[in-house]
């Protein structure tokens, strides 16, 4: 049976598919791959604060709910320090944050990202 890989959202990236109308299930033009998505705990009240200010943290919320993701509880509260915590085998982090981004590559952790604010790509030099 094929591995099945964990995607984490983060809430940079959760806010850009509302922000650019990005379709969610083109992840699997980037993967090609069996998949499942995963909201850490902290992300989801992270856009809870986020959500009094942007429409599209509302929106991605509203989102969460009604796809039925799988919600990862952590104990952490800051959200990049989560993501910054996590090892690199098991995960996938789909994020737009560049300065995150560029620590979860240099630990060998794939990330998935927008490119061009239109489709998902998957880091470089990261194989799945």
């Amino acid at each position: 049976m094929a591995r099945k890989f964990k995607i984490l959202l983060d809430t940079s990236i959760l806010i850009a598919i509302f922000q650019n109308k990005i379709n969610l299930d083109t992840i699997n033009d980037a993967l090609q791959a069996n998949y499942e998505i995963l909201i850490p705990s902290c992300v989801v009240e992270e856009l809870k604060l986020v959500s009094k200010k942007k429409k599209e943290a509302k929106a991605a919320l509203r989102f969460i709910r009604e796809k039925g993701f799988r919600i990862l509880e952590t104990d952490e509260k800051d959200v990049d320090k989560f993501f910054s915590n996590l090892s690199g085998r098991e995960f996938i982090i789909a994020t737009n944050d560049r300065a995150l981004r560029k620590l979860l590559i240099s630990k060998g952790i794939k990330v998935l990202f927008l490119r061009q604010n239109k489709y998902f790509q998957m880091s470089e030099g990261v194989s799945i």
